[in-house]
């Protein structure tokens, strides 16, 4: 699946050109890092105390203010964009939103395996032990 689905999404974009190609891109990056924006602000009003892996020594309104200057940008690049880059955009957002769903719904049913990342270390070194005999 991880391979047939990138490549039918890169069958059906093959049809626009380069640029719109590239918009697409930055549109959905914009996106993702408005979103990254919104959950550091979040995250820092929610519980400002948390132990996090580093600190930006700055209070609430500073970080706004901090985050606004990339923000504009990425909301240029947004409006400039075409038409088809909105319509492959809202396609591939409503898509993965849909995956998001599909899988919750695997998990729950327990359709497919999901490994979480300390029992990639587990299952790691049962391989290894596997491979010593």
């Amino acid at each position: 699946m991880g391979i047939l689905i990138p490549s039918l999404i890169t069958l059906a974009i093959s049809f626009m050109n380069f640029d719109d190609i590239i918009s697409s891109a930055n549109f959905l990056y914009s996106l993702g890092m408005l979103m990254e924006f919104a959950a550091f602000l979040w995250l820092r009003r929610k519980d400002p105390n948390l132990e996090r892996p580093y600190h930006v020594p700055m209070r609430l309104p500073g970080l706004v203010l901090l985050c606004l200057v990339p923000s504009a940008f990425l909301l240029f690049v947004m409006a400039i964009a075409t038409w088809k880059v909105f319509v492959i955009s809202a396609g591939l957002t409503a898509f993965a939103v849909g995956v998001y769903f599909v899988m919750g719904f695997c998990r729950n049913r327990g359709c497919l395996k999901f490994i979480r990342g300390e029992q990639m270390g587990e299952e790691k070194r049962e391989d290894e032990k596997r491979d010593e005999v």
